[in-house]
């Protein structure tokens, strides 16, 4: 008789990144976010999965696990927004849209106005692109709104991402994300709602602060 066996440990723990108010609503770890998007089909057309993100967002780090999240993020968002406009379509057309829309307020509203304008500004390019025999260009549109940008301390060519597997970063740049060199993130800063609006970040030459918009 022949016995198989695999010891499966996972990716390890999350990192937790070493900044002030790291804990603020808006802030999750990669590993955590593509878990929730692989493991519940938040992908899917017809997912009922509430996974939300918001524009500009920023991956903190240089690893395989940011490029891997940031490109996952990249192509999670025009779905999410287009799953908006879609399900608000279905609760109009059964009457109880506004009921939903009168639940909302403050940050809610905000988000869900965004969102719809986002959604239809998918749609539209995706009609477009049709109309043209071209593929629609969901990137600027991502791009436009704020993109996705992964933030590391040293270079590019000194990240583990790089040195592990090049090909996997091109593909990642080529799928636009950015990624921004030789910045260490410092503090995470709050909206008015208690969101995450910006991150502190210093320029490991010269010292300098510069605050980079995340949501």
């Amino acid at each position: 008789m022949l016995f198989r066996s695999a010891i499966a440990s996972g990716a390890g723990k999350p990192t937790i990144v070493p900044i002030k108010n790291n804990l603020v609503r808006g802030i999750r770890k990669a590993s955590d976010f593509l878990m929730a998007l692989q493991l519940t089909g938040a992908c899917k057309e017809d997912s009922l999965t509430n996974l939300l993100v918001r524009l500009p967002a920023l991956l903190l780090g240089g690893g395989l696990t940011a490029i891997d999240a940031a490109t996952e993020l990249m192509a999670y968002y025009p779905v999410m927004v287009e799953q908006v406009v879609r399900r608000s379509e279905v609760l109009a057309s059964e009457g109880r849209l506004q009921t939903y829309l009168e639940r909302l307020a403050g940050e809610e509203k905000e988000i869900y106005e965004t969102f719809m304008a986002h959604g239809r500004e998918i749609r539209a390019e995706k009609q477009s692109a049709a109309a043209e025999g071209r593929p629609p260009n969901l990137i600027r549109l991502v791009r436009h709104w704020g993109g996705v940008a992964v933030v590391y301390r040293r270079t590019l060519q000194e990240s583990p991402a790089y040195r592990l597997n090049h090909e996997e970063v091109n593909k990642g740049l080529e799928e636009g994300i950015y990624f921004i060199e030789n910045i260490s993130p410092v503090e995470a800063l709050a909206d008015r709602h208690g969101s995450l609006e910006k991150i502190k970040a210093k320029y490991q030459d010269s010292g300098d602060e510069v605050e980079l918009p995340c949501r």
